[in-house]
């Protein structure tokens, strides 16, 4: 495999209008945290390495924005932001390794969506080196500027099939002095637990509360609340959503300070860790839905892989729809897993996305599924940009 590693913009300019004029196929690498995303299998593509990119950081803490170098780790970004009291809410899986450009590229946050959204929500600036070798800046440093085409989240979920992003510009928020998780459990079975916490996180969003993330792990269910805030705002809203679950029958308890963080750590991670039990690649899909169809979501996949013999759990952003469900087992039972939950899905008007899958499984789904009506712009958007389809041909969405 071929590996191109540019040391600074104008070298990766260079090198993208050499690729270009050859039509050598490239695939934008960060971290190497999410390549197995979307639906390419490798076709000895060269690979564009950002690594070696200056990894800078402009913080204006005055007007709560910062700008970051694509390859510059989301830990980094918040360690130096932290110092002066704030933070990109941004919180995926492998923040030590997630760079910036491979979270826009993907899309990917995490538990702290619920509050604050995706990358295309904090967005407000992108830099840019286009598939020809041209450089392109969209947005600006100050979150009033809204003028002109919104690039910057037009790149956001492209899988780096529109262009290479080099830097952006983000708005931030104060960093919490304070946070306090709540478990919720359901003290009789797991399949009835399942449904009395959904209908607890749907009413509890129509309190007057802020919580930074409302979270669903199931089958072995448990919702979990993480309330951020001062000690006093923190403390009163967790009592007041533990106090609102006990009066629905639920259980509810204040996890440890000295120990949440690691609940929380270990609940994202364990969606995307293998269960150990097989050597089947692990497959993880994202669920999309309204939150009123999150039960009906979670039961079809529950009998699917009941029926298929396939391992499962799931965890999501309940309030918003949104869940990860992690498959283990035999490549053809997963694939019939994905399609039945995604004929379920669709029905309602969902999508059902495979993040990560191995390639047995790739060739049995497709894993974008339908993309609707709107492949057609996007094919438009891609000949615009990448006219000849260079850039992580095959991965982008719908199979760009």
């Amino acid at each position: 495999m071929t590996v191109l590693e540019p040391r600074d913009v104008p070298s990766l300019a260079a090198m993208l209008a050499t690729a270009n004029a050859e039509r050598v196929p490239l695939v934008p690498r960060g971290g190497g945290t999410r390549l197995d995303r979307g639906a390419r299998l490798s076709r000895g593509e060269t690979t564009l390495s950002l690594a070696g990119l200056p990894r800078d950081i402009e913080h204006c803490s005055g007007d709560l924005t910062a700008t970051v170098s694509a390859s510059a780790t989301i830990g980094e970004v918040n360690a130096q932001l932290a110092r002066a009291g704030q933070w990109l809410p941004l919180d995926p899986v492998f923040t030590d390794r997630s760079t910036i450009g491979g979270l826009i590229a993907t899309n990917a946050c995490g538990s702290a969506r619920h509050r604050y959204g995706a990358p295309r929500d904090l967005i407000i600036g992108v830099d840019l080196a286009l598939a020809d070798g041209r450089t392109a800046k969209a947005g600006g440093r100050v979150v009033k500027n809204v003028a002109g085409y919104d690039l910057a989240r037009l790149v956001c979920g492209s899988f780096g099939s529109l262009a290479v992003i080099t830097r952006a510009t983000f708005k931030l928020v104060p960093l919490p002095p304070t946070a306090i998780t709540v478990e919720v459990t359901w003290p009789g079975d797991a399949s009835g637990g399942t449904r009395r916490l959904t209908e607890a996180a749907l009413a509890l969003a129509a309190e007057p509360l802020t919580p930074t993330a409302v979270e669903l792990d199931v089958p072995s269910p448990r919702l979990l609340l993480r309330f951020e805030s001062t000690l006093a705002g923190a403390d009163r809203q967790a009592s007041v959503a533990a106090a609102f679950c006990v009066a629905a029958g639920l259980r509810a308890a204040r996890i440890g300070e000295d120990h949440q963080s690691t609940v929380w750590r270990d609940r994202t991670a364990s969606i995307w860790r293998a269960s150990g039990t097989s050597n089947e690649a692990r497959t993880v899909v994202r669920v999309s839905v309204l939150p009123t169809d999150v039960i009906a979501m979670l039961e079809a996949v529950a009998v699917r892989a009941r029926d298929r013999g396939v391992g499962w759990h799931a965890s999501g952003h309940i309030v918003l729809g949104v869940f990860y469900v992690a498959l283990d087992g035999p490549d053809e039972a997963q694939a019939a897993v994905i399609t039945a939950v995604r004929q379920t899905v669709e029905a309602r008007r969902g999508h059902a996305v495979v993040l990560a899958a191995g390639a047995g499984v790739k060739r049995l789904v497709d894993p974008w599924g339908d993309p609707g009506n709107a492949f057609r712009l996007m094919q438009a958007v891609k000949a615009r940009f990448d006219p000849h389809g260079i850039l992580s041909p095959g991965n982008g969405p719908g199979g760009l």
